[in-house]
């Protein structure tokens, strides 16, 4: 849908909102080009310094911390609550949880080989 129509008659196209806006107070073009726009380098080294110290910490693997994980999933990813838990929603919210620690080690072992080519 267009918005109303500039004084020529011609319609002008409804501009897209950005969709990380709120989160990253960075234009699109300046999120993505990775410094490419003049001016941009500070906060495109500021965003990625931010990110690194969201992602630095690991889950960790004790009993309470995974049963944790468990349950949000389990409300989170599976929209259930305690009243319609079943066997199979236990397995699924069990695998989600095994599968976000597999990612752990997936991303660290994809980042070693990096380094190392």
């Amino acid at each position: 849908m267009a918005s109303a129509a500039p004084s020529d008659g011609r319609l002008s196209p409804r501009k897209r909102n950005a969709s990380f806006g709120d989160i990253t107070d960075a234009s699109p073009l300046m999120r993505f080009t990775d410094g490419a726009v003049k001016g941009s380098d500070d906060k495109v080294k500021q965003n990625r310094d931010k990110l690194w110290a969201l992602m630095s910490s690991y889950l960790s693997n004790d009993v309470h911390t995974i049963q944790r994980a468990i349950v949000n999933h389990v409300e989170y990813t599976l929209a259930s609550t305690r009243f319609n838990f079943d066997d199979n929603k236990a397995y699924r919210a069990t695998a989600h949880s095994v599968r976000d620690r597999l990612i752990e080690s997936w991303n660290d072992t994809n980042a070693y080989f990096d380094e190392k080519d």
